[in-house]
């Protein structure tokens, strides 16, 4: 079994990223997926299970050293379900030297660990490197590839300048820049040939005590009460918000809901029988008062 760990920070295009992959080695590739969400949530595995069977630790971060659970469920699905592949996606506020070196403890002629991919939002870059610069030069130092998640009318100039940061920090990764829908199935394929050999790049640092709060049965009575309430959290009236995504029920419609920064989406999907759950995640959350944020309407 190969193991692959796609890592990022929060917001940066995982999870879709892993949906692509998914699709476009359907077929050629026994593929499951092992996915830590940072809250007890199912959001992201929802997003995925139409595509391969996905396994969830919700019970912590996978990076920490002593969680010996993440190590537990690699060797289990090597020994039960034995896929061809294994695809990790860390909680967006992890360590990957850590998860690696979980992957590494439980390494055997059975399971094989591929070199990491870490997915970057070029516009956020800054931003990161600046609020959380340990996590995120952590990500990038341990991958041998680095994919920018590149939104229409990015400035040329704000993908060079990504472009020449992640090369400073880590001279010998792969760089790639092309849209989702133009990855070949050549370009999976040579990823899943990429054995790791170097051991783990440790990035100096603590960061700040960085808490989730999820949040059953989320309506809202009209867009403008949606927008009015989001506009708040991301204005950090409630705590500093790094990520909000989930889903909600917006006059009986069920959508999908995602705040990266300051940018919010919001996207009806076709699943009607969805629970409305979100989750916030960020630091010094004021977890009461977006509880009667969220209920009430």
């Amino acid at each position: 079994m190969k193991v692959i760990c796609i890592s990022g920070f929060l917001g940066a295009g995982k999870t879709t990223f892993i949906e692509n992959m998914l699709e476009v080695l359907s077929g050629d590739v026994n593929s499951v997926v092992l996915e830590n969400e940072y809250a007890n949530t199912d959001i992201d595995e929802k997003q995925l299970e139409k595509k391969a069977k996905v396994y969830q630790l919700a019970e912590g971060c996978i990076c920490c050293s002593k969680r010996t659970g993440f190590a537990e469920t690699v060797m289990t699905i090597a020994n039960t379900v034995n896929p061809d592949l294994l695809i990790v996606e860390p909680t967006g506020v992890g360590r990957l030297s850590q998860v690696l070196e979980n992957i590494g403890k439980v390494e055997y002629f059975r399971i094989v660990q591929l070199e990491a991919l870490t997915v970057v939002d070029p516009v956020a870059m800054d931003y990161y490197l600046t609020q959380y610069g340990p996590l995120f030069e952590d990500q990038i130092a341990n991958s041998g590839t680095v994919y920018l998640a590149v939104r229409k009318g990015t400035d040329p100039a704000v993908i060079e300048e990504a472009k020449e940061k992640i090369k400073a920090i880590n001279k010998d990764a792969a760089i790639v820049e092309k849209p989702l829908e133009h990855l070949s199935r050549e370009f999976f394929m040579e990823l899943l040939k990429k054995k790791r050999k170097k051991g783990v790049i440790e990035v100096a640092g603590n960061h700040g005590l960085i808490d989730s709060y999820g949040i059953d049965n989320v309506y809202f009575s009209h867009g403008s009460v949606l927008n009015m309430k989001m506009r708040a959290v991301m204005e950090g009236r409630f705590g500093k918000v790094l990520r909000v995504k989930g889903t909600v029920n917006l006059q009986g419609s069920i959508c999908k809901i995602d705040v990266a920064g300051m940018q919010l989406t919001v996207d009806e999907i076709a699943d009607r029988g969805r629970d409305a759950t979100m989750v916030i995640i960020g630091e010094h959350l004021d977890k009461e008062s977006l509880q009667l944020l969220f209920k009430s309407n």
